[in-house]
């Protein structure tokens, strides 16, 4: 309740494009009441596309970003208004990043959006069998969705390549890569 900021020192924390985008979506709303806190490269880059401002920004993950706002706003205790998906909120990073806040002043963690698997993923994936393939994923749910598809489809394409992108993605990739599948290159944003 945006009411019930006022007057406070409010940031707006966002750590993945889908966020940023639920973001500017209210940004008329909210404008002027708060500044924003972003991970950079990406999240940052949709909100700026948006107009709108990024004050604090942080790469490596949502505890970076964090970090960067429990040090900017150390000095005074903040609403801190997290927007994030429903499987992120789970997330061991995302709950270690959220104790780190809460030092902070009040943390509102908000569910923005959801993330699903297409219904036909493992029939997509079976059209795939056998062929050569790179993978290229952008969070957690994605790692699990893909793997379950792919036992789903008894098969799928021959992954050579895998890119996991942010520190989160590549951490769930590690966790459940079956050993027929390659290790993954990560980014931490």
């Amino acid at each position: 309740d945006p009411a019930g900021w006022s007057g406070r020192p409010t940031v707006f924390m966002v750590t993945s494009p889908f966020g940023a985008r639920c973001l500017a979506s209210h940004w008329p709303r909210l404008r002027g009441r708060g500044k924003v806190a972003a991970m950079l490269p990406a999240t940052a880059a949709v909100l700026e596309s948006a107009g709108i401002p990024v004050a604090i920004g942080a790469g490596g993950g949502a505890l970076a970003l964090a970090r960067a706002v429990l040090a900017d706003v150390r000095t005074a205790p903040s609403v801190i208004v997290w927007l994030t998906s429903a499987a992120g909120i789970g997330e061991p990073e995302q709950r270690q990043a959220a104790s780190l806040l809460a030092q902070a002043g009040e943390l509102h963690r908000v569910i923005a959006y959801e993330t699903h698997a297409p219904r036909e993923l493992a029939a997509m994936l079976a059209e795939w069998h056998g062929r050569p393939a790179r993978a290229a994923f952008f969070s957690p749910s994605a790692c699990r969705n893909f793997l379950a598809a792919r036992a789903a489809a008894s098969g799928g394409p021959v992954v050579t390549e895998v890119a996991c992108i942010g520190r989160s993605t590549l951490r769930a990739w590690v966790q459940s890569q079956p050993s027929d599948l390659p290790g993954a290159v990560g980014d931490a944003n």
